[in-house]
């Protein structure tokens, strides 16, 4: 089975959104990141999907604030890096903000190059609310 690490926008940009509070933008992110999970999930039953979102979204609300850091979460992720065969990296379309700026995705894409994976690209297009059509690149 492949085991496929998924990357993407969480907190950057998430200050900067007009009407919504950064709490509403990261629950967004978490709850859209969990819904395409779930959708590669039953259509590559040949894959392992591991979303470090989905994992550390619900865990860091029940944490002391300071163990909510971005250097904690990025040893954290590092392990799953290293255990993983693929790092498919997720530009939600709908999303104004640049993923290149992404502080955490540029270092997923660092290590994951020094580890000599490879990776992944996927577009993802909303066609429903909460259901997606992708493309790999």
């Amino acid at each position: 089975m492949k085991k496929i690490y998924l990357a993407c926008i969480y907190s950057l940009g998430a200050d900067d959104k007009r009407g919504y509070s950064k709490d509403e933008i990261l629950e967004y992110r978490y709850q859209r990141i969990n819904k395409l999970a779930a959708e590669l999930m039953e259509k590559n039953t040949d894959h392992i999907i591991f979303s470090p979102i989905t994992h550390n979204h619900p865990l860091s609300k029940l944490m002391k604030p300071e163990m909510r850091v971005h250097k904690y979460w990025l040893a954290q992720d590092k392990s799953f890096l290293e255990w993983c065969d693929e790092l498919w990296i997720v530009r939600f379309m709908e999303d104004t903000d640049d993923i290149e700026k992404s502080k955490g995705v540029r270092w997923e894409r660092r290590i994951t190059k020094r580890l000599n994976k490879e990776i992944v690209n996927i577009k993802v297009y909303p066609y429903k609310e909460f259901q997606y059509g992708f493309e790999l690149e």
